[in-house]
């Protein structure tokens, strides 16, 4: 996997964590609307929490392999 593909790859996590995290507002700003209890709420966004946090640690990884890999390059 090339190290553009993971960044596009932790991008695309991180936008449906935050797409994620968006429907959990939703739901706690209009209850009358939503289907789900907040209990479930509260675990999707714990869990939209935790997944946008481990697609952001794998972007700053592969940039700082982006990084070290133009400094080869220059070198």
């Amino acid at each position: 996997m090339s190290i553009s593909a993971i960044l596009s790859t932790s991008v695309s996590g991180m936008q449906n964590a935050s797409n994620r995290m968006e429907k959990v507002a939703q739901n706690v700003a209009h209850p009358e609307s939503s289907t789900s209890s907040m209990e479930q709420n509260l675990y999707d966004m714990i869990g939209a929490k935790i997944d946008y946090q481990a697609n952001a640690s794998v972007f700053e990884t592969g940039a700082d392999m982006w990084d070290v890999l133009k400094t080869i390059l220059r070198d």
